[in-house]
């Protein structure tokens, strides 16, 4: 994992593999509430662009974006992963 891609296109087809799979899994789930850190391949314009054919194909909402930009040091979201 140290030299894949991480690119818009990238994070957006991931995105869509997890809720597909999530909404598999859990068929009542109807919502989905997305956190990353402030890296460029989270907030392009082709993610976020993205993101309502993502709910529509995965019958799960993405309700909420948020984004981490830590001061100094690893974003809560970099530490938990």
């Amino acid at each position: 994992m140290d030299h894949c891609v991480q690119d818009n296109e990238s994070v957006v087809a991931i995105l869509q593999d997890v809720l597909t799979r999530v909404k598999a899994d859990d068929p009542s789930i109807e919502y989905a509430y997305r956190r990353a850190d402030n890296a460029g391949c989270y907030h392009s314009a082709g993610t976020l662009l993205s993101l309502p054919l993502i709910s529509e194909k995965t019958k799960i909402k993405i309700s909420r974006i948020d984004f981490s930009d830590p001061q100094a040091g690893k974003s809560g979201c970099d530490q938990l992963s």
